[in-house]
């Protein structure tokens, strides 16, 4: 049985062990990353979730809930690519306020959004 693992080994050798440091391509461990359609994907299945819950067994306004709930999430990013940094940490605090088991309420983000847009807009006027 030992005289058969020489045998083996000239048939199949054993794989090269990589050096120290060696680290394989990312691409290799790591999935590759979504495209924007896959994330916008994302959101259209939270919003989907979040309307369930709020409108159980009322498909139209279901319905009615992922248009309005997709006007928010354009508002929010519409806010952010606007206002980018100084509003940031109240946007993410948006989010947070605003969660439906464990989802994103995005109709109510957006508002939230536009809201602290206001805001940081009133303050910048102010003398």
């Amino acid at each position: 049985m030992i005289a058969i693992v020489p045998l083996l080994l000239q048939i199949v050798p054993p794989p090269e062990k990589p050096a120290i440091g060696d680290v394989p391509p990312v691409e290799q461990w790591a999935p590759p990353p979504k495209s924007t359609r896959e994330k916008v994907d994302d959101r259209v299945a939270e919003m989907k979730r979040v309307c369930a819950v709020e409108w159980k067994n009322d498909f139209r306004m279901q319905a009615w809930c992922v248009t309005k709930s997709l006007d928010g999430f354009r508002e929010f990013l519409r806010v952010y690519k606007e206002l980018g940094t100084p509003v940031a940490t109240a946007l993410v605090k948006c989010i947070d306020e605003w969660q439906v088991a464990g989802d994103p309420n995005w109709q109510m983000i957006g508002w939230c959004a536009g809201k602290q847009a206001e805001g940081y807009r009133a303050l910048q006027r102010t003398p």
